[in-house]
């Protein structure tokens, strides 16, 4: 079964390969190996869980790249990707190709100043706004 995104019932405890969105705040389970990406529409916030593999062992790869786009909206003003991006971006893990392209694609939906990255180790996060800009929460 292809790598497959659903919706999370919390979205306030996103689970991998779910997405969720709440005004002001969202939060992922623990990051072991993941990365979120965490978009902001008015004063709305939205969170994506990517595991790199899915639940039968297949790598995410770009074929799953449009289910995260649509799961973003198209009209998000604010863009971050958090967790660890290292381990995504390295060649032996089999998704830095889908990693890049991804990031790619996230990206040219903002202005530069807009876009950030924060390649962290394992942990809980995710993303808030605070004084009328989104940015990372960290538990």
């Amino acid at each position: 079964m292809p790598y497959q995104l659903t919706p999370a019932a919390d979205p306030m405890a996103i689970a991998e390969r779910q997405y969720g969105t709440k005004k002001t705040e969202v939060r992922f389970t623990a990051f072991t190996s993941c990365i979120g990406i965490v978009s902001r529409t008015g004063d709305e916030v939205t969170g994506v869980h990517l595991s790199i593999k899915n639940e039968n062992g297949e790598l995410f790869d770009a074929a799953a790249i449009p289910q995260v786009m649509a799961a973003l909206g198209a009209n998000y003003t604010e863009v971050f990707i958090i967790g660890s991006i290292d381990i995504w971006q390295n060649p032996d893990n089999g998704v830095a190709d889908a990693y890049a392209e991804l990031e790619r694609q996230v990206r040219d939906g903002v202005n530069e100043q807009d876009f950030n990255t924060y390649p962290l180790g394992n942990g809980t996060y995710g993303g808030e706004i605070e004084d009328d800009r989104l940015g990372p929460t960290y538990v």
